[in-house]
């Protein structure tokens, strides 16, 4: 899942990422390092979905990793990483 963000515009939407499974079974969502990071809800019953959000204001230019993990501990996968980048880019210059 990738973000991009030009500093001084308007923070990127959220992304959805839908979550399935052939069975309602519970699971749980947690990001995984980074606090410019979140996801909504941090549990739920599968299939269900969550809402990915970046909160870049703070950041300087440069590219950001994090991570949210989705647990489901009665699957036979457990647990899935799904990796998140996000780009933030300089201020355009003043228009002359």
């Amino acid at each position: 899942m990738e973000f991009s963000f030009a500093a001084g515009s308007s923070v990127p939407k959220e992304q959805k990422l839908s979550v399935t499974a052939c069975h309602n079974l519970p699971f749980s969502m947690q990001v995984a390092g980074p606090d410019w990071l979140a996801t909504t809800p941090a549990e739920g019953i599968l299939p269900g979905s969550a809402s990915i959000s970046v909160s870049p204001a703070s950041l300087e230019p440069g590219e950001y990793r994090g991570s949210v993990v989705i647990s489901a501990p009665d699957t036979y996968f457990g647990s899935v990483t799904v990796p998140v980048v996000l780009r933030v880019f300089a201020p355009p210059p003043p228009a002359q």
